[in-house]
């Protein structure tokens, strides 16, 4: 992350390391940090200089997990937010590093939206598996409908 250790950069006091995870082609890095009363946890992305390209501090909302896909051009982010009266819960908040571009899935909990799983693909899809299916959205967060969906709802319209 860090090629011949030309920049440092400290953490803030009374944070640690939770996770690590360099980008490809030493472009830079993935860092997530907690407090050690695990009441928070941060997440932030540097460029390969060492400066900061996207940050998100647990003030906002606390970062669960972060994926990142091979190549590093996106970056998938499952962040939990405080009870906030009308607002959704979760957050699946994807980063196109390429087009320098960012769209989120959210949900409350018990929604029939709330993912069991999902996966962020090399090529930005973003597939989320739910109790009721499993659906697929492009790298700008549109949801991609299956081939046979699309002739069925032709067929209705025709």
């Amino acid at each position: 992350a860090n090629p011949g250790g030309r920049w440092t950069r400290r953490l803030p006091a009374g944070r640690f390391v939770t996770h690590i995870q360099g980008l490809e082609r030493q472009s830079g890095f993935a860092l997530m940090t907690a407090t050690p009363d695990g009441e928070g946890a941060d997440f932030s992305l540097y460029d390969a200089e060492g400066d900061v390209d996207y940050h998100l501090g647990e003030v906002v909302g606390t970062v669960l997990e972060f994926r990142i896909t091979r190549a590093g051009a996106f970056i998938g982010l499952d962040i939990a937010y405080p009870e906030r009266t009308g607002l959704p819960d979760r957050t699946l908040l994807v980063l196109d590093r390429l087009q320098n571009a960012r769209w989120d899935y959210s949900w409350s909990y018990g929604d029939p939206r709330e993912p069991t799983d999902w996966t962020l693909m090399d090529n930005g899809i973003l597939e989320i598996r739910t109790p009721g299916k499993t659906m697929r959205y492009d790298r700008t967060g549109t949801a991609i409908i299956p081939a046979s969906r699309k002739r069925r709802q032709k067929r209705v319209r025709d």
